[in-house]
């Protein structure tokens, strides 16, 4: 069976646990989701150093430069690119999930809000928690939470206000969508190109 990643970095040590971070991650998206493996391996770019990161996703025009300091990985169908922490760090398993997502899943649209809710409620469930109950403590602050209404218009959540409760009320949205109506849905894999007008088909993870 092929490796389902290449690691691209400039730390092999490191590289070499990164990888075997992804392979569990990998286990259990794939498994959650019911996504097929695929003949060629996923590729990932990991620096040792988040500035070497930063210089990478903007030397490739895969993020200006604003968003790119902000942010702490990008995933895609292409790659998933990140500097260094620990292999199932939280980052680690939200970034994964786009990249899988978009690679296996095939759904690259939805807006911000599906494709950051999709790998919040990932995040969460990987390591034992609900994204609903997460998002509960949001109700206890003044302006808490976006309305869905404006959520859904935002183009990019991390470069809107209140990004990390933007995630937060997106994975909540998104638990709800998954546990409650789309688990025996035959048309759950398309649903993105149904809900809103695509975005751009990556992930991005805030660097707060």
């Amino acid at each position: 069976k092929t490796k389902p990643y290449i690691i691209y970095t400039d730390q092999k040590a490191a590289g070499e646990k990164f990888e075997r971070g992804l392979e569990k991650i990998y286990a259990f998206v794939t498994k959650q989701f019911g996504f097929r493996d695929r003949a060629e391996p996923l590729i990932a770019y990991l620096f040792m150093k988040k500035e070497d990161y930063h210089a990478f996703v903007i030397r490739n025009g895969v993020l200006d430069p604003q968003t790119a300091k902000a942010s702490a990985g990008v995933g895609c169908a292409e790659f998933y690119a990140t500097f260094y922490q620990a292999p199932e760090a939280s980052v680690v398993v939200h970034e994964a999930t786009h990249q899988l997502v978009h690679a296996l899943g095939k759904v690259g649209g939805g807006g911000s809000w599906f494709q950051e809710g999709w790998a919040v409620y990932t995040e969460s469930a990987y390591f034992g928690r609900s994204a609903a109950k997460d998002f509960k403590s949001n109700f206890k602050i003044k302006d808490g939470f976006t309305p869905f209404g404006d959520l859904v218009g935002i183009p990019v959540l991390l470069s809107g206000r209140n990004a990390s409760r933007n995630y937060a009320t997106a994975g909540a949205l998104f638990d709800f969508l998954f546990r409650r109506l789309l688990v025996d849905d035959p048309w759950f894999e398309d649903l993105a190109y149904r809900w809103a007008q695509p975005t751009s088909a990556m992930g991005i993870s805030s660097n707060a």
